[in-house]
């Protein structure tokens, strides 16, 4: 399942995060999403609001689609 897909309130652990030809996985990566950390969705619109940790980051949905969750 991708980050995309998890709904409002849920909490998740991330399993893996697709490198893109872009480099948005480096931006993720600096943000805390690493594989193993714990992810909570706060908001899905108009963007994805997620935390991690102590930080709350806003993704589109094309980059929420490069995390990889696991079930």
């Amino acid at each position: 399942m991708t980050l995309d897909k998890l709904q409002n309130g849920q909490t998740a652990v991330i399993e893996s995060i697709a490198h893109d030809k872009d480099g948005h996985w480096r931006k993720l990566v600096c943000f805390g999403l690493l594989p193993g950390a714990e992810v909570h969705m706060c908001q899905r619109w108009p963007a994805f609001v997620i935390r991690v940790g102590m930080t709350e980051v806003g993704l589109d949905q094309t980059t929420a689609q490069l995390v990889t969750l696991k079930v």
